[in-house]
């Protein structure tokens, strides 16, 4: 073996362990949800992901991964079409068993944290559209040592009503614990609202559909698997919306090189957007 079929060998041999190290890591968070990898799509942005994810998603038996149209500035975009969020919280401690004077004073904090939270996403422009509010308890049996976060409706947070609260934090008690303990007394710990003004969407310019008016890919050579392949050479710019791209194949552009692998295609949505699949078997 030459000095250069090491050195690629040893490249190829990086990339395994790596690949490795990642799909292992995604398959034991997955696990721990008691999900399945087949039923998610691995986003692939920054300069080095789309490079790496096709090997990523084949290892870890993920169904599809998708590439956006510029992968480099994927985050800045996504925080600038983001809502705007911000969590405000009261620590009072109030037990429902009181009744009718621990109620109105969850009302009354759920009051005071919603003035509080108007006037700051007041203060934060002209770019926001509508605001809406999320509110929720911290809430416990008497004697817990733990308390659990409890999403509140909107009628319930402005008219508090102690068996419909009770209710709900049996639920999620439940949920997570598989049990509910109906002769306990209830608590509320802190009260909790998040105020979240809406970024108006915006619209993506649309990729032309139809064959692209190009010279027809060049030919690479790739080293897969212990051994070179001809993998078809695509320009991002070049492609059309609906184009279907069959792996092995390689897409450049400025920011980020894609790799396809064999077994796989990659289909042009009408964004730009790269899906990259595994090919249906005949039967």
């Amino acid at each position: 073996m030459t000095g250069e079929n090491r050195a690629t060998c040893a490249a190829e041999a990086a990339i395994r362990i790596t690949t490795a190290m990642m799909s292992s890591e995604i398959a034991r968070d997955l696990a721990q949800k008691g999900e399945e990898a087949r039923n998610y799509a691995l986003v692939a942005f920054g300069g080095a992901g789309p490079t790496h994810a096709n090997h990523i998603a084949d290892d870890a038996g993920i169904a599809s991964v998708l590439v956006p149209l510029t992968p480099s500035t994927f985050c800045a975009l996504g925080a600038i079409l983001a809502n705007v969020k911000r969590d405000f919280v009261s620590s009072h401690f109030l037990r429902l068993a009181d009744g009718a004077p621990a109620l109105a004073a969850l009302a009354r904090d759920f009051d005071s944290l919603e003035q509080t939270a108007s006037r700051w996403i007041g203060s934060e422009g002209d770019i926001l559209g509508s605001n809406r509010y999320e509110v929720s308890a911290d809430m416990r049996y008497v004697g817990q040592a733990f308390e659990l976060p409890v999403q509140l409706p909107d009628a319930l947070r402005r008219a508090p009503e102690a068996t419909a609260l009770t209710e709900l934090f049996h639920q999620a008690h439940e949920k997570v614990y598989s049990f509910r303990d109906p002769s306990s007394d209830t608590e509320i710990v802190a009260e909790r609202l998040r105020v979240v003004g809406e970024i108006p969407p915006i619209s993506l310019p649309l990729l032309p559909a139809g064959v692209p008016a190009t010279t027809p890919p060049t030919t690479r050579s790739l080293f897969l698997d212990g051994s070179h392949i001809g993998a078809a050479v695509y320009q991002r710019d070049d492609l059309r919306g609906g184009q279907v791209l069959e792996g092995p194949a390689i897409v450049e552009q400025e920011d980020t090189t894609t790799a396809v692998l064999p077994g796989w295609s990659a289909t042009v949505d009408e964004i730009g957007n790269l899906l990259i699949a595994r090919c249906e078997r005949s039967p």
